[in-house]
């Protein structure tokens, strides 16, 4: 059987076949793969692990700060749901009515939506530091005399309000399709036999925007969950980590000082460590260096700098003195303990 007579006879296999093995390898894998190693030591820096049970749960859920970023995210995400869905629907149905100008106020409401996140947060974040206090000295305002970002409650609120002013853009165009989509005979006929705006609006309008309220709920959702950009730009977690969200928390411990790095291991065929690669890694207590091809030229600066004081370094036999000598000179501190292991 020739190839077009395959496709022709099984392209609607293959085409729904395609994109469910692409997302079978892009996304259901790597998800069973990363709740595997949620149960190993792995550090993601070489292949060696060990299975430890629900012991980095146990570690994860005793951080204070994992549980506050946990209920600002759920503060966040359930402020982005309910404001997405009526501002939404309240901005639609206004542009929706029959009043001038209605073309430009659409472009308007929209215009947010083509900003980068970052720069829309540099500009509040100068409005609220130094726009409005300004504003509160001159009106003798006195809660507006102090910066929102320098409490908690004002930090969270500025960041929501930052948020949905950004995020309502696209809420309004799909609530705005969905109004238009109505049939007018609907509403003609539910007049004539005496209904008012409010009863149209929750017996016929609501029904009619039903699919387009639980897609606002999906893209909300997913948005307050994985908001990152905005409130790096704007708080960077403060005050206090009052305003760290969920990946906001995993950007620090995974790429800000490796804070919860806690063992290392060099593998046998390294040749060269980067600069600062372990720099500030207060919590390492354990390093195990397998390779012997490290010199001082391929190890960069600081790359030990700011570990933990007493750390154990366990080095190859044959490179005992030469490592012990250069190491502190790449940061390792002077109190770090050394020992010799054999290359397995």
């Amino acid at each position: 059987m020739k190839i077009k007579e395959i496709l022709n006879r099984y392209w609607a296999i293959i085409f729904v076949a395609i994109p469910i093995i692409l997302q079978m390898i892009f996304f259901y894998f790597p998800m069973v793969q990363g709740a595997f190693y949620s149960l190993t030591n792995w550090t993601g820096l070489t292949y060696n692990f060990d299975f430890v049970g629900l012991n980095n749960y146990k570690i994860l859920f005793s951080d204070p700060k994992f549980i506050k970023s946990i209920g600002f995210t759920l503060i966040v995400t359930l402020c982005m749901i309910a404001g997405q869905i009526g501002f939404g629907i309240l901005i639609a149905r206004a542009l929706n009515a029959n009043i001038k100008g209605k073309t430009f106020f659409r472009a308007w409401f929209f215009f947010p939506a083509v900003l980068s996140g970052v720069v829309v947060s540099l500009v509040f974040k100068q409005i609220f530091n130094y726009g409005l206090p300004k504003i509160g000295s001159m009106l003798g305002i006195e809660f507006l005399q102090t910066s929102l970002l320098g409490t908690t409650w004002g930090a969270i609120f500025a960041v929501i309000f930052v948020l949905l002013w950004q995020g309502i853009a696209m809420p309004v165009i799909i609530f705005l399709a969905g109004f238009q989509s109505i049939p007018q005979e609907i509403i003609e006929a539910a007049r004539m036999d005496g209904a008012n705006d409010k009863q149209i609006f929750w017996n016929i309008e609501i029904t009619y925007l039903l699919p387009s309220i639980s897609m606002v709920f999906i893209m909300a959702l997913k948005g307050g969950l994985t908001a990152f950009d905005q409130i790096f730009a704007l708080t960077g977690g403060g005050p206090s980590d009052a305003t760290t969200s969920l990946g906001l928390l995993v950007y620090n411990y995974a790429f800000k000082n490796n804070q919860l790095l806690r063992t290392a291991v060099i593998g046998r065929n390294v040749r060269r460590i980067g600069k600062q690669a372990f720099y500030n890694c207060k919590n390492l207590r354990t390093i195990t260096i397998r390779t012997s091809m490290l010199t001082k030229k391929n190890v960069g600066a600081k790359a030990f700098k700011g570990t933990y004081k007493k750390v154990k370094v366990k080095v190859p036999a044959k490179q005992f003195k030469t490592y012990k000598k250069f190491l502190k000179s790449k940061g390792m501190g002077a109190k770090a303990i050394y020992k010799n292991t054999l290359i397995k």
